[in-house]
């Protein structure tokens, strides 16, 4: 018997998408470090998710956004989000530098391994369904917003420990 199963976090076509959507969110105006980037993919493509953040007491309102989405939740057994964040690199590293080529991304930034969305143009249909979509889901875009503003990437405090899904404990912060 054999079973066709489909799964966006291991298609780089949709890990672009979301990463159209995540610069349409966060805007042009600052540069984020690779590993936010990939982190913030992972809650926009599982939202449900949330509820696993640290989130500052301020923030903690969040976690009942994650309660909205339950019905995006895999059918069957999932494996742990470390273990879906591990396997969802290399398509999100193959989707960066696709877009750090195609000029989505500046190349510079790239190569000091940070990303800073430059101003693109998309097609008129394919712009509507990002904006449409960010719409619909624009308690996400907040959310990611607040993280992108509000929390540093690395440290004890920092979205990579409060994700838990990267090590920290050894993060240079000055």
């Amino acid at each position: 018997m054999s079973q066709i199963a489909y799964q966006e976090a291991l298609d780089p076509y949709h890990s672009l998408f979301r990463l159209l959507r995540i610069g349409r969110i966060v805007g042009t105006d600052r540069v984020l470090a690779i590993d936010t980037i990939r982190i913030f993919d992972f809650y926009l493509l599982f939202p449900f998710r949330i509820q696993g953040f640290r989130l500052k007491p301020e923030h903690r309102s969040y976690r009942a956004m994650s309660k909205r989405y339950e019905a995006l939740k895999p059918y069957g057994d999932f494996p742990g989000d470390r273990a879906v964040f591990a396997r969802m690199e290399p398509i999100q590293n193959a989707s960066l530098a696709t877009a750090a080529r195609k000029g989505i991304l500046d190349a510079d930034a790239w190569e000091r391994e940070s990303a800073a969305f430059l101003a693109f143009a998309l097609p008129a249909a394919f712009e509507q369904r990002i904006v449409s979509l960010n719409d619909d889901q624009a308690d996400i875009a907040e959310f990611l917003r607040t993280l992108a503003t509000d929390y540093t990437v690395m440290g004890k405090d920092g979205i990579k420990a409060r994700s838990d899904f990267l090590e920290h404990r050894y993060d240079s912060v000055a």
